[in-house]
């Protein structure tokens, strides 16, 4: 938490809860109600801060507590003070202590843990809360920590809000569901799915899953920073409270009520940044062992062929340049001049209420209407409000017009072309058309196969694109048009079709489930009653297998019921699941060879959770190098790899990490994607990088891997899917993270040696 914030909460808490305790009696009447403004405090409520949890003074615990994942506990003496040493075996499943009960969190900031690494290697441990979210669906929060060998350390998870006041006592609403602000107001109306401190019932602190034998102790675990509302005195609260919270968005989008190492306070500070990074950029050229496509310059010259292709040399995969030189593929995606933009307000005027009230967020914001900003306007649909039509600002745009003046666009592609050099990359990952356009670094680009007119199945209908519709075809080669013009260019490395497919649904098997429950002239059911005739030969046998009363292949076609799961229909589903991939893969390959037969097919971005076998081994046969989102700490990274590939002997196809990244919290951005991803700072998410990095290295299979992204979002949150985590080596006022940019230089110097020989220099 910033210090001048925490200083206020400080002095709230000395100012009220003091007067609380000393007068909340002659202050309250029968009903509860305070007399003045002040209500009464439930006696439920802790009143100190930091609230002890479990300390172990006494050599147990006061609530039940017990062994998870097979660790063993004992309680000893260290420095005076007893605490619970966890042992855990070899290959064990990420052991340590677990604690069961009902607490209620919703009265402070953080839930907080003394620990220790017992061991001379270092550990991850992760302090996790779990309770259930508004929706009551059970749901962790939860946060690693790396400790060095015998390195003590508190560590910190962050407790959501509901809700919140400004000082006047006026409820805090944000309105449209800003990605999982954990520490920042939430609206359960808004974000079902968030954790409600309220329920928490379980709490527990473990390392992650290890092949060595680990070991650790907890010495307390305890509730901090107590939030009390500053006029009544409950604990309710912001988070921390300032005194006016709205506007709470300043004229550059960057959040107002905290300060950080270079947030920019003035339209001065924001130009003489330019000569700034300038000089860094030129202090730092592009590695000198890149070849001038990217390449390893010192790793040998294979066949050149003019285009970007594999190849397998020593049993690791490799992508050959243009030239004929090993090729580690380093990028970034979305090289944008710009990010999507933040919605305002409606375009319907008489569309009125707090659900539409987003303008008082803002210190200063131009007039839709005035035709000096019209650039920066765009209307869209929101779905948080209801799918109305709303006024979207871009204000990453307007940052650049303000920073480099009215020939932003062509400043801001060439700073593109002088970042990635400087920050050892070699690849953008759909970039801007006009950086494309230009020439000079590897690129690739985005297809979407499908339209508007594409079938689909799936639970609502709408989940997944059917590939055995004759308009997927269709509507496949009118999008791959743009590779014709392309399919020449030695700079083109290869061309994504599609992005995190949903091959797997909430009840699991959403491709046989889709087919099953379409109606009869769906394609892709006709094509699983093909499968499963030349099978089975007879609807009777069919029916023996899967204990299911069809008359007939028409009955068949007819139903939208689901049979029973046993090990027929699971082993029919799982067979029809991986034909249906063949079909999507197939397809695209066909089409889109057919116009860029030289460029790499690089597959559909496969979302981590949607990676089963079957998927895995199609886009192992159809794909070039097949891509995969993996957001995962760099701890699990290996284990993911074998998860995927190693269980499959079939594959040996070269893969592509296409979206990694982690975000922090320290510098006024309040989205996360998952505990997974976050990190606890800037140089916390750079070493995060620098590991994953690494991990990926060390697979023989993997040929690259691109951050994600070029920019943050904005704060304010996407104007479709709320989304507004800091995930970006750019912030909102086009202002590198110097961390991120220096561990992207470390990993440039090092990107070869490290994949050929294993070694990595500072």
């Amino acid at each position: 938490m910033n210090k001048m914030l925490a200083l206020i909460v400080t002095m709230l808490l000395a100012g009220i809860l003091g007067e609380v305790h000393a007068d909340a009696a002659t202050r309250n009447g029968a009903d509860g109600v305070a007399s003045g403004t002040r209500r009464k405090i439930a006696p439920n409520i802790p009143h100190d801060d930091p609230h002890v949890l479990f300390d172990f003074k006494d050599g147990r615990s006061p609530a039940d507590y017990e062994s998870l994942q097979g660790a063993t506990l004992d309680m000893v003496s260290r420095d005076g003070n007893t605490v619970v040493k966890v042992t855990a075996g070899t290959d064990n499943n990420g052991s340590g202590i677990r604690f069961k009960g009902k607490w209620n969190f919703s009265y402070f900031s953080y839930l907080a843990a003394d620990v220790e690494n017992l061991q001379d290697t270092s550990v991850i441990l992760r302090i996790l809360y779990r309770g259930y979210t508004f929706a009551g669906e059970a749901r962790d929060m939860f946060v690693d920590r790396t400790l060095g060998p015998r390195q003590r350390d508190i560590i910190r998870c962050p407790i959501n809000l509901i809700e919140g006041y400004e000082a006047d006592g006026t409820p805090i609403r944000l309105n449209g569901p800003l990605w999982w602000p954990w520490g920042m107001p939430v609206n359960k109306q808004i974000i079902p799915r968030a954790l409600n401190p309220a329920t928490v019932f379980q709490i527990q602190v473990s390392t992650l899953p290890s092949k060595a034998p680990t070991a650790f102790a907890v010495k307390n675990i305890q509730l901090e920073e107590s939030r009390v509302h500053p006029n009544t005195g409950s604990h309710l609260a912001a988070s921390p409270i300032a005194p006016n919270f709205y506007p709470f968005i300043d004229q550059f989008g960057q959040y107002k009520h905290w300060d950080w190492p270079r947030k920019t306070h003035n339209e001065a500070e924001l130009r003489a940044s330019i000569q700034t990074e300038r000089k860094d950029l030129d202090a730092h050229p592009r590695p000198a062992i890149f070849t001038k496509y990217g390449g390893y310059r010192d790793g040998g010259r294979f066949k050149a062929t003019g285009h970007f292709r594999t190849q397998k040399i020593d049993g690791k995969w490799w992508i050959i340049d243009p030239e004929g030189y090993k090729f580690i593929s380093w990028g970034i995606d979305y090289v944008m001049i710009t990010d999507a933009g933040t919605a305002i307000a409606p375009v319907d005027r008489h569309l009125t209420g707090p659900q539409y009230d987003r303008l008082h967020w803002f210190d200063w914001l131009p007039s839709w209407d005035d035709p000096a900003y019209k650039a920066f306007y765009s209307k869209e649909v929101v779905p948080f409000w209801n799918y109305a039509i709303g006024w979207n600002f871009d204000i990453h745009a307007y940052n650049q017009l303000r920073k480099y003046g009215a020939d932003y666009k062509t400043q801001a592609v060439d700073m593109m072309f002088h970042r990635l050099a400087s920050w050892g990359m070699n690849t953008m990952s759909r970039p801007e058309k006009s950086a494309r356009d230009k020439g000079g670094i590897p690129y690739t680009v985005f297809i979407t196969s499908f339209n508007d007119d594409t079938r689909r199945i799936g639970d609502s209908g709408r989940e997944m694109i059917d590939p055995y519709d004759p308009g997927f075809a269709a509507s496949l080669q009118s999008a791959c048009a743009v590779l014709t013009n392309l399919a020449d260019d030695p700079w083109f490395f290869g061309y994504f079709v599609d992005n995190e497919l949903s091959w797997w649904g909430p009840k699991g098997w959403l491709v046989p489930n889709g087919a099953l429950q379409a109606q009869a002239d769906e394609p892709a059911k006709m094509a699983f009653k093909e499968e499963l005739a030349t099978r089975y030969k007879t609807i009777g046998a069919l029916n023996h297998a899967w204990k299911t009363h069809y008359t007939a292949w028409e009955d068949f076609m007819s139903s939208t019921s689901l049979p029973q799961m046993n090990d027929a229909v699971k082993a029919d589903f799982s067979q029809f699941f991986l034909t249906f991939a063949r079909q999507y893969y197939s397809t695209v390959r066909a089409v889109a060879k057919a116009r860029a037969p030289n460029i790499l097919y690089l597959g559909s971005r496969i979302h981590t959770p949607h990676a089963k076998p079957e998927i895995v081994r199609a886009a192992s046969e159809y794909c070039d190098i097949a891509s995969y989102n993996l957001y995962h700490k760099p701890a699990l990274l290996h284990r993911k790899f074998q998860e995927l590939f190693k269980t499959n002997p079939m594959n040996d196809t070269p893969f592509l990490i296409s979206e990694f990244d982690f975000l922090a919290r320290d510098r006024g951005m309040w989205g996360v994607y998952s505990a997974a991803v976050q990190a606890s700072n800037q140089a916390d998410r750079a070493a995060n990088m620098i590991a994953y990095v690494k991990t990926a290295l060390d697979e023989p299979l993997c040929v690259g891997l691109h951050w994600l992204s070029y920019r943050d979002r904005t704060l304010t949150g996407h104007s479709k899917s709320g989304n507004n985590p800091q995930t970006g080596f750019l912030d909102v006022c086009d202002r590198p993270y110097i961390e991120s940019v220096g561990a992207s230089r470390e990993i440039g110097r090092n990107l070869y040696q490290y994949r050929e020989k294993g070694q990595w220099t500072h």
